[in-house]
């Protein structure tokens, strides 16, 4: 951890105690917003992690037939993937697991050349 790291969680440990009656109100008032919205923490997480909302995501799960932008199976909206670019953020499209999965190996060209040669090589 860096020295400004460290000093910056110094100070947010000391704001944290000094006022720890509005942090603990704070944190139930979050979890009651929880509760009574259940999609409170996936719209929460689409906006922080790709900077979209629920009704964007659902928009694109429609604008692909409820289907996987990959291998073009159907999927379930509740089991449906956020392909992004891990550079810019920018989201490519929705995908099921097992492309969400396969997408992870796609960036990393070379480890694709060695598998598609090692399977060459092996399945004489």
């Amino acid at each position: 951890m860096s020295k400004h790291q460290e000093s910056q969680r110094r100070r947010n440990q000391k704001y944290y105690y000094k006022n720890l009656e509005k942090m603990r109100a704070r944190g139930r008032a979050q979890k009651d917003k929880k509760k009574m919205d259940p999609g409170y923490a996936k719209a929460k997480h689409l906006m922080n992690s790709y900077g979209i909302t629920v009704e964007q995501h659902k928009q694109m799960y429609l604008d692909q037939d409820g289907c996987c932008a990959l291998c073009e199976k159907s999927v379930e909206y509740s089991k449906i993937h956020t392909d992004h670019n891990h550079v810019n953020g920018k989201v490519r499209g929705l995908l099921c697991a097992r492309c969400n999965i396969g997408m992870g190996w796609a960036d990393q060209i070379e480890f694709i050349e060695r598998a598609l040669l090692y399977k060459e090589e092996n399945d004489g």
